[in-house]
């Protein structure tokens, strides 16, 4: 599908790896079937290793149980399309599963999760956020009500990622990656200056 290639561009996957269609048929038994978005990233890029040492991990199909009250198929350790507190009050945290999926991994990325990162957390004001909006473009997808907080993400490449997250009105926190070291320089280059370390 189309919509992972930004996915597979921000972490450089050379060799996609997905499990097999008898794979994904078996999860679907067990579970009364999965989204077909879902079901189309297993089978194309669920196995890919670059994708499979991140700070949070996409469940694999039938690892575990993860039908929740038959309702919530949960697939990604911690961070799902829906936030539960305690398996109850469950909230959206995005539209669609495609825009989820793209939202986590870029956060992901953002999270040390590529070869070059940014060492630390920086406290955003209002005026280097605009530095980031100036320098950076807003991606098109993004994580809401994500364990209370909202997530936005820039990138003026496609091997990089922002992470901005609103913390409330006022605080905002900042991380950053890249997957390519000239990249990550002239990302430093900018944001050098923008924010105060955690």
């Amino acid at each position: 599908m189309e919509q992972f290639d930004a996915i597979k561009r921000l972490f450089t996957i050379k060799e996609a790896k997905g499990y097999s269609v008898e794979e994904v048929y078996k999860a679907k038994g067990l579970y009364g079937g999965i989204p077909y978005v879902l079901e189309q990233f297993y089978l194309q890029l669920g196995r890919s290793d670059e994708l499979l040492c991140l700070q949070d991990e996409l469940i694999l199909p039938g690892r575990w149980p993860a039908l929740i009250n038959d309702t919530h198929l949960v697939f990604f350790n911690e961070n799902p399309v829906y936030v539960g507190y305690e398996f109850t009050d469950w909230i959206k945290t995005s539209d669609t599963i495609s825009g989820f999926l793209i939202a986590m991994f870029g956060y992901q990325a953002a999270c040390w999760g590529l070869r070059y990162a940014f060492d630390g957390i920086n406290i955003l004001s209002k005026n280097d956020l605009g530095v980031i909006q100036q320098h950076f473009t807003k991606q098109p997808d993004s994580l809401e009500n994500w364990w209370n907080l909202k997530i936005d993400l820039y990138a003026s490449n496609p091997d990089e990622r922002i992470a901005v997250l609103y913390l409330d009105d006022d605080q905002m926190q900042m991380l950053y990656a890249a997957n390519n070291q000239l990249t990550f320089e002239a990302m430093q280059r900018v944001l050098k200056d923008v924010g105060t370390p955690l």
